[in-house]
């Protein structure tokens, strides 16, 4: 895929404006005005003025933001090979894939140069601005080497919230296992809690259900699979589906279209 940029302005939204969802690339979120906070994979994190979120494919992710306020914020989508095409070995995405799910998302004002990173996606939006396309890959470069040098920094601010800490551990469990035939009855009997308290508990840390989260995580990995050239079919299988129409209808709703569009 190209690189995508993108600045977006919403104005006097509710809390629950934003739901749940998961992208099939990586994703360098840049916070620019409002309040609230960002929940990733059951944890959350404050939002603050030049803070920015990092996200690998299949984090599943929202943003809360107070009822009334502004929120501004601009994001870059980028794949796995518009990174390698200038870091072969891939060491610059370490950020997003040296780290547990859920966690070292955030990085404060503290953390990285907030005036070099909002430079930096300035001129990627000039760039944009331009007639006869652009190419962001310098952009990227930058960015991305920026974040690097403050993931290894012994000062990296790795504040973050778990939620729900037991709910976090049925989340790892759950990605850890992601392949395997999983039940919400069986993660009950696992981790000693009821379906009504793990649903609620659930529900309250990711906004969504038990069930839909491991839907949504399988059709997101099986993406991938057919991004690297699995048929349909296999994919479906290998990530836990007993049968195509399941893995189909799943995956028109996470994606809107049917899995054939993306081969």
């Amino acid at each position: 895929m190209d690189i995508i940029y993108k600045h977006d302005i919403s104005r006097n939204i509710g809390e629950n404006y934003f739901s749940l969802h998961t992208h099939p690339c990586f994703e360098i979120f840049f916070m620019m005005k409002g309040n609230g906070v960002f929940v990733v994979e059951g944890h959350e994190y404050s939002l603050q003025p030049n803070c920015l979120i990092l996200l690998r494919p299949g984090e599943m992710h929202r943003a809360k933001i107070e009822s009334g306020c502004d929120y501004e914020r601009c994001f870059l989508h980028f794949s796995d090979d518009t990174v390698r095409a200038f870091d072969p070995d891939g060491e610059l995405l370490f950020p997003f894939t040296e780290r547990l799910i859920g966690e070292r998302n955030f990085y404060s004002s503290a953390d990285i140069d907030g005036g070099f990173v909002k430079g930096l996606l300035a001129r990627c939006e000039k760039e944009l601005s331009r007639e006869g396309g652009c190419d962001l890959s310098h952009h990227l470069f930058l960015l991305l080497n920026e974040i690097r040098g403050a993931f290894y920094s012994e000062d990296k601010d790795g504040s973050q919230t778990s939620a729900d800490s037991l709910i976090y551990e049925i989340i790892r469990y759950i990605n850890e296992n992601i392949c395997s035939e999983q039940s919400v009855g069986a993660i009950e009997k696992m981790f000693y809690i009821s379906r009504p308290i793990l649903n609620k508990r659930f529900k309250r840390a990711t906004g969504t259900t038990v069930w839909d989260y491991i839907i949504t995580k399988r059709v997101v990995l099986a993406d991938q699979m057919m991004s690297s050239g699995e048929s349909a079919t296999q994919a479906a299988y290998a990530c836990g589906y007993n049968d195509y129409s399941s893995f189909y209808r799943a995956y028109k709703k996470v994606f809107g279209h049917p899995p054939k569009d993306s081969l």
